[in-house]
Order: structure tokens, then sequence, then C-alpha cells
């Protein structure tokens, strides 16, 4: 019941928040007509949203990690493309930079078969497509607040928009005159999508033969659950035409230009005293940390215990002063003792940053890498280079903060997307541990992806159990990989055992692929595990 009156407590603030937001948006006065012009042409606007709903269904049904989805975006793009023809708009180079990249975001979808970056690929490609439909064809001039709230009343006006295709389609027969052809083209793929779905099931339910070649092609039992099939139909229909249409209402407003109203004396006050903690703990952390070498530490700590003790509470201060920074620059008035006092933090908070850098550097080095720590680690370079786009904005008004920002993590994420982190994981690990042992090849084999099977697979002797003993003094590996089951069980029998398993989920995996749920990184591994017998 907490729960429940939580969500609801939230679900009533977004509601206020967004009734908030639309009474402040300003309505152009060209809404109205190109809202017109978009009824007027719901028709074909309708049949392209049809169009994609097939795309979709074909390429997601039952595969969200494969080269599929390269054409399921790259059908909403060129969709997009005919509607802002149809609508008289020309497409923008935010609108240009948003499709390359959400293109090249899902294309990495197909080279990894790590579930953490293939949901991450699929929550920026959304994020992209907002962006993409709000200012693809207009440069709006917003600050991050005013494009929080362009994102957050997008969102609500497609939920909306999304089932506005039937009340279009009423307004359309009731206005359109003339009697071309294109309703006649209409009324017949309406026609006969239906009758086609029908037919193939008929025919696949006739001749055995026929469905499993029609199976074999497109990995899709057409006899299987017809409403799942409509429901992802329905799905991708309505979702098309809910962004593009909510999208368009949304980026046809404007919001006021904000005005910077609190004094600046409140935020100089709270800075200064946050700034003084700031330094006594940066003095700390050069003193302790990074000049180990020349002061110790105290007796009741280890180097690997110091760096592990509050890396995420660092990480997590470092992130909130970000966001204060960002605060007082957007609501406070502009005084220069507030910006060198924003910059002080900012400074400061490069020394956090690199605490944590240092920190996690030194517990690697002790207990290895991880796909959380090269995550952590990479989060960290990130950080710091937002940080630097920040501070450059303090004192450079023309600098596009917004722009450059976006732009940053856009590419800052591709590298990580194509980077391929468990296979850099398993290299490193191989490459420290001069003998790798059964309990390191069973951990890695477990925690990490398929990205890493080529290393992992090319380290395999040709018996599995002849892999060297386990140390005695195995303390630091179980603190390592968090105390496997199998560090108890320790048997050649149990080793051999985790490799057959490994080898089953590969092959498992090598069974599913065809042309529409192909994987480079699964095909890779098949090709290893083929090359390792």
């Amino acid at each position: 019941m907490i729960i429940i009156s939580l969500l609801f407590l939230f679900m009533m603030f977004l509601v206020g928040m967004v009734a908030v937001m639309c009474s402040q948006a300003i309505v152009r006065e060209d809404e109205k007509k190109l809202l017109e012009q978009w009824k007027m042409n719901c028709l074909p606007l309708g049949l392209c949203s049809l169009v994609f709903g097939g795309i979709f269904l074909f390429c997601m049904y039952k595969n969200l990690v494969s080269f599929s989805y390269v054409v399921c975006v790259a059908s909403f793009l060129v969709c997009m493309r005919y509607v802002y023809k149809k609508l008289g708009l020309a497409l923008g180079r935010a609108g240009k930079f948003c499709g390359v990249f959400m293109v090249l975001v899902s294309l990495s979808t197909g080279f990894t078969d790590n579930v953490v970056i293939q949901v991450c690929n699929h929550l920026m490609v959304l994020l992209a497509m907002l962006v993409f439909t709000l200012f693809g064809y207009e440069q709006k001039e917003q600050d991050f607040i005013q494009w929080i709230q362009y994102l957050v009343l997008m969102v609500c006006e497609s939920f909306v928009c999304a089932f506005a295709s039937f009340g279009h389609m009423r307004y359309w027969k009731k206005n359109k005159e003339g009697t071309g052809k294109t309703k006649y083209i209409a009324l017949g793929l309406l026609c006969g999508i239906p009758v086609v779905f029908i037919v193939a099931l008929m025919l696949c339910s006739a001749d055995e033969i026929f469905a499993q070649w029609f199976q074999g092609i497109f990995q899709i039992s057409w006899l299987g659950n017809l409403f799942l099939y409509a429901l992802i139909f329905l799905i991708g229909f309505l979702c098309f035409y809910g962004v593009a249409y909510g999208g368009l209402k949304t980026s046809l407003r404007d919001f006021p230009k904000r005005e910077k109203k609190f004094e600046p004396v409140v935020a100089i006050t709270a800075a200064a005293m946050v700034l003084v903690v700031y330094v006594m703990f940066a003095y700390v952390q050069i003193r302790y940390l990074f000049l180990g070498g020349i002061w110790s530490l105290p007796e009741s700590f280890t180097y690997a215990e110091y760096a592990r003790q509050g890396f995420f509470q660092l990480l997590f201060v470092s992130i909130l002063n970000y966001i204060m920074v960002l605060g007082v620059l957007g609501f406070f008035r502009e005084n220069m003792v507030l910006k060198h006092l924003m910059t002080g933090i900012s400074l400061c908070t490069y020394v956090m940053i690199a605490s944590s850098f240092y920190r996690m550097i030194l517990y690697v080095r002790t207990y290895h890498l991880t796909f959380l720590r090269i995550v952590v680690l990479y989060f960290l370079v990130g950080l710091a280079l937002l940080f630097g786009w920040l501070i450059a904005s303090i004192y450079c008004k023309g600098l596009h903060f917004l722009r450059n920002t976006v732009i940053t993590v856009m590419v800052f994420y591709l590298v990580f997307a194509f980077g391929k982190p468990d296979y850099w994981v398993a290299s490193y690990n191989s490459a420290v541990n001069e003998h790798l042992t059964q309990e390191d090849w069973c951990t890695m084999a477990e925690e990490l992806s398929l990205d890493a099977a080529p290393v992992l697979l090319s380290q395999k002797p040709l018996e599995f159990s002849g892999l060297k003993p386990e140390p005695e003094e195995s303390g630091d590996r179980k603190e390592n990989y968090e105390t496997r089951d199998y560090v108890k069980h320790g048997s050649k029998e149990y080793y051999a055992e985790c490799y057959e398993q490994y080898q089953k989920r590969i092959e498992k995996k090598q069974k599913k692929l065809s042309i529409r749920k192909f994987n480079m990184s699964v095909y890779q591994a098949g090709k290893a595990l083929k090359k390792s017998e």
C-alpha cells in the first residue's frame, strides 16, 4: 500500500507539473495552420504509421538484440522524413545528427551480447527519438530547464495524441474534397493486409513444408498467438503516430524566457560554506591518497580498504555538485563572486572525481576488473568532460552549453556502446594473471556476456581440467568475485561442468541465429568455440 500510495503521489506530481508547463507554454500563430495541414493529410500519414507498425512487428517480435533493430530505427527515420515532406518541413542539422546517432546506436546492439548495453541502447534511441521529433526541423534556443520541459511535455502529448488518428480520419472524411486515387489505394491496402495475413495463416496450416519454410525465413510462428502479433503491430502504429503528432504539437509551442529572479547573496552564503568543506576534503585526498608514497595511511587502513571505502559516496556527491552548479547558474541572478564560488566547487569536484578514479584503479589492481568497475571508470571520465563544459559556460555565454553537452554525451556513449567492455575485462584479467585459474575462468564465464568468449576460449588449455590449480591464498579472489558457490565445491568435475554449461550457452544462442535475429557477438562466440575444440 505504501508503494502504491507513493506511485500515486508521483503520478499526481507529474500531472501537476505537466499542467503547469502547458499553462506556461505559448501557442504560436502557425500551430493551427500546421495542425490543420496534418489533419488534411491524415490518410497518407496514417498509412505511413501502418507501414511502420508492420515493420516494427517484423523486426521486434521476440527480437530486441539483433541487426533488425537497425531496420526498425531506419524505417522510423524514413517515415518521419515522409511526414516532414508532406507538411512542407525541412530536416535541420539537429535532426540529421540525431538520426545518425539513432542508426549507430541501434547498429551497436547487433554487435554485443551484453544485456546492460542493449537495454541502454534502447533507452538512448528512445531519448534521441524524442529530440529528433522535437527539434528535427527547427533549431530552438533554450536552456537546460526548458529542454527538460519540452521533453516531459512531449512524452505526455505523445500518449494523448497516439489515439488522435481515429478522430483525424473522421475530420478528413468530412473535409476532403475531390476524388483522387489516394483514398482508393488506402482502401485497397486496408482490405489487402488482413486478407494476406489470413491467407498466409491458412497456407501454413495446409502445408507443413511451406510453414517450415516461412518460419525458417522469418523465425516467426504464424500459428502462434495472433493477439500478440496484433498487439505489437498496434503498439508500433500508435507509437509512431503519437510521437510524430505529439512532437509536432509540442515543438510548435514556445516557453517564455525564464528570468533569474533569486537573490545571489543566498547562494553565495551557502556555496561559501560548502566550498570550505570541499577544500578541506581535497587536502586530505591529496595528502593521503595521491601522495601515498610520501605520507602513510593510518595504521587501521590498507590501500585496498581505503580505496573501496566511500567510493560511491564520492560519486554521488560529484553528480550532486553538477546538478547544484547547474541549478544555481540557472535560477540565481548573475554575480561575479557567485561565479567564482561555483568555479571553486567545480574544481573541488574534479578532486573528488580524481579521488574516485584513483580509488577504483587501486581496487582494480588488487581485485582485478569487472564490467561494473570499467563502466564506473568510463562514467567518471565522462563526468569530468561535462564539468569542463560547465565551467566554460560560466564565463562564456555564447558557448551553446546545452548543445555541446548533448553532443558530448552522444559521442561518448557511442564509444561505450561499440567498445565491448566485457571483452576488455576478460583481456585485462587474463593478461594480469600469469596462470588463469579455474575460479577466475568460471567467474568470468558466468558474469560476462558472450562478448568475452573469444578471449575466454583462447585461454582454455586442451583439457579444461588441466587449468592451473587454485592457489592456497585465495582470499583476494574471493573478495574479487564475491565468493561464488564453486569456490566451496572446487573439484575438477565442477569446473568441467562449468565449461560444459558455457559451451551449451553459446550453442543455444547460435541455434537462434537467422537473418532476422543475427547477432555478431553470438556468431563470433560460435566461431571461437569451434576453433577451441
